[in-house]
């Protein structure tokens, strides 16, 4: 039973009746959280909420930079969220956000931001290094572009890992 409500996310992870208002629920959590942070990072954090199987700072320049946040802010807000625990990194470099506050940003920038825009950002950024996957493969290089294609194999399926 709890395995097939897990697609429920925050409905799932309820707390006490008696606890207060902050703490009653995961989504109550991460909302404060989430009010903690900067309006450029709230809206970074929505923006990234696109990837589902982490990204590079490359590919968040690409897909979550705009009219109101250049490159170089991303570069900055990215190691705020990272401050901040709303973003995590691995060992090799990459970001990503824990399949809970990803959704909680999904919701967000759905309510808030311009999700088509996004998602049709990460479509043309994956599309792109597709390409370059491609071309890659053919060469010399045949491995490491192996290992690009099974890093974003999440990003590039829409898909988070694990589901």
């Amino acid at each position: 039973d709890l395995a097939a409500r897990l697609g429920e996310g925050f409905r799932l992870l309820r707390g006490q009746r008696r606890a207060t208002e902050r703490h009653q629920t995961l989504r109550a959590t991460v909302a404060w959280s989430y009010e903690l942070l900067s309006a450029d990072e709230q809206r970074l954090f929505d923006r990234l909420s696109v990837f589902v199987g982490g990204f590079n700072l490359a590919a968040a320049e690409a897909v979550a930079a705009g009219d109101d946040l250049d490159a170089l802010d991303v570069d900055e807000l990215v190691v705020g969220l990272v401050d901040k625990s709303m973003v995590l990194t691995d060992p090799s470099g990459r970001y990503l956000l824990l399949e809970t506050l990803r959704q909680f940003g999904e919701e967000r920038l759905q309510t808030n931001g311009d999700p088509d825009r996004f998602r049709a950002g990460h479509l043309a950024h994956f599309v792109a290094l597709i390409g370059a996957v491609h071309h890659g493969l053919l060469g010399p290089d045949e491995g490491e572009w192996w290992r690009r294609l099974q890093v974003d194999w999440a990003n590039m399926r829409g898909r988070s890992p694990g589901r």
